[in-house]
């Protein structure tokens, strides 16, 4: 069989071929010209094709011969996803490590070179197994939007009339230069400081937003949420530009009327004044947010259910199920704890971390891709080139709905990370946020 091209929905392009270098060509030509049929900037596309590139030739001299892959290109509005299926055979993927230098003299680390060059180029990687023998990686690259130039706006004349509906283009525009000029930097996600972005996210429908309106139409408030199909839905607001707390309690009131109508288990909200958030919300818990002099904020976490919780099984290192047993009881979360870890038996040789920056705010987010014996030194060797690049707020997402992570709690307690939040549904179970806090000011 030769290479088979589907359009799927009208928009999103799935390619299958064979692991083979003579069908490069139609690979690039597909990849470059879908993202730029999704409004993606030549220079975006150019390098989202080039990272397909040189995972497809990486594949290649790794193919018996006879293995195909399938390519699904989608348009997610502000980014455009690259999934590859693939059999797993020999795919080494120590390469896509951050940390990870090509050693010119070693011929096995010369043939990753593609895939080190390849973590480079997207914003995002995810790994899951789709069958006992089949891979699916996924690429994510962000379209690039500008930031606005600055206005010196004024705080709104406090008024007792306004109304909250959703908003149009503009509109979230004018939203999002108001956070910029009237919030501080901790108390929203940097996505806000993109007008453009934030119109993209909610037209394609993984946000939502309800802005308050004056009686002039003049924007004086909204709230946004990631729409997270059946897991937790992730808040971010309310954000009132006015004094006194009725226009937030609108907010909140009209979107929770909107999520309770949901099947998702409950809300996340790190982005929220704590006075509104007693009235609407249960204490998660916290994390630090430093600023380039050293001086920090915490910033707090809060959760809602939405729907009853029948329970759930999670996968946890000895070492944290006290942690995750205080945490559940207080929050009365079903949760049946299994204690995962090392047995003896086989493992990959290397591990792999997926390293997630906001510049902007100068935050990283370390996850584990593939676990491997290596786990303790390559996560060493990420906080070492992360601290000497000056960053000051490294966090490690635990996925507890996987039970290869349990073994990572060790590393991170050694290395100078604590659990700070533990967020329910949140991955594929329930996940614990780690802060690194090794010589930090407190």
């Amino acid at each position: 069989m030769g290479v088979e091209v589907k359009i799927m929905d009208g928009k999103d392009v799935f390619l299958e071929l064979p692991l083979k270098q003579e069908f490069l060509p139609v690979l690039l030509a597909v990849v470059e010209k879908s993202a730029r049929s999704y409004m993606m900037e030549q220079g975006d596309a150019l390098k989202l094709t080039l990272a397909a590139e040189e995972i497809f030739s990486y594949l290649c001299k790794n193919a018996g011969g006879q293995e195909r892959i399938g390519i699904l290109c989608q348009n997610r509005g502000y980014y455009v996803r690259l999934d590859l299926l693939f059999q797993m055979k020999s795919f080494n993927l120590r390469a896509l490590n951050i940390t990870s230098n090509i050693v010119m003299d070693d011929q096995a680390w010369l043939e990753e070179m593609g895939l080190l060059i390849a973590s480079r180029l997207v914003d995002r990687l995810f790994l899951n197994m789709e069958h006992h023998d089949k891979m699916r990686l996924s690429l994510l690259k962000e379209k690039t939007y500008p930031l606005p130039a600055a206005q010196n706006l004024q705080s709104p004349e406090s008024s007792n009339e306004f109304f909250v509906r959703a908003a149009g283009a503009e509109e979230l525009k004018e939203f999002c230069l108001r956070i910029a000029g009237l919030c501080p930097a901790h108390s929203y996600p940097s996505f806000l400081l993109f007008p453009g972005k934030l119109v993209d996210m909610v037209a394609g429908g993984e946000y939502a937003s309800l802005i308050a309106f004056d009686g002039k139409d003049s924007v004086r408030g909204g709230i946004i949420w990631a729409v997270n199909g059946e897991k937790t839905i992730e808040c971010f607001g309310p954000y009132a530009f006015t004094t006194g707390q009725e226009m937030s309690e609108a907010l909140l009131d009209e979107f929770l009327a909107r999520a309770g109508r949901s099947k998702n288990p409950g809300i996340i909200n790190r982005y929220v004044e704590p006075a509104i958030a007693a009235k609407y919300f249960e204490y998660l818990g916290s994390t630090d947010f430093y600023r380039a002099d050293g001086v920090f904020t915490e910033r707090k976490a809060y959760y809602r259910q939405l729907n009853e919780d029948m329970g759930s099984r999670v996968w946890a290192h000895a070492w944290l199920s006290d942690f995750l047993r205080e945490e559940y009881e207080r929050l009365v979360l079903p949760r049946d704890i299994h204690i995962a870890g090392s047995q003896g038996e086989q493992k990959n040789p290397y591990s792999v971390f997926t390293t997630e920056f906001d510049r902007l705010q100068d935050q990283v987010t370390l996850r584990l891709l593939i676990a491997g014996v290596d786990a303790g030194n390559n996560l060493k060797n990420h906080i070492t080139a992360l601290r000497k690049e000056k960053h000051k707020n490294i966090f490690f997402e635990m996925d507890l709905g996987k039970a290869s992570s349990a073994d990572m709690v060790p590393y991170l307690t050694s290395c100078g990370f604590r659990p700070r939040l533990l967020l329910p549904y949140a991955g594929t179970g329930d996940l614990v946020l780690f802060q690194y806090e090794a010589g930090e000011p407190k």
